[in-house]
């Protein structure tokens, strides 16, 4: 089965789904590609309380998962994810508690 594209809006910005699910084997094998386009960050951070950020951010990530769930295809999966931000601020609580190193200009 072919989900391309599959694309949902937030806000100005917009999450795109260009994904092969493949049913033949015991389990499902899902590859893809997820493009996030000028998704602004106050709206997500909107729903994580306490943390807050501002600007906007994008990014890609590239999926090859095998499983009979969507917590089988979560925990088997492989994949690179590259994400960027601009003109704003991340709440360096939320990437303390996500143990993520992000260089600070």
């Amino acid at each position: 089965m072919y989900l391309q594209p599959v694309s949902f809006g937030i806000g100005e910005g917009a999450i795109v789904f260009n994904m092969v699910l493949n049913g033949e084997g015991s389990a499902v094998h899902a590859t893809g590609k997820i493009q996030v386009k000028h998704v602004a960050l106050q709206r997500v951070m909107q729903s994580l309380k306490p943390f807050q950020g501002s600007g906007s951010f994008g990014g890609e990530a590239d999926i090859d998962a095998t499983g009979n769930s969507l917590a089988a295809l979560m925990a088997n999966g492989n994949g690179d994810v590259r994400l960027s931000m601009a003109g704003g601020e991340l709440s360096s609580e939320l990437t303390d508690h996500a143990g993520l190193e992000v260089g600070r200009a």
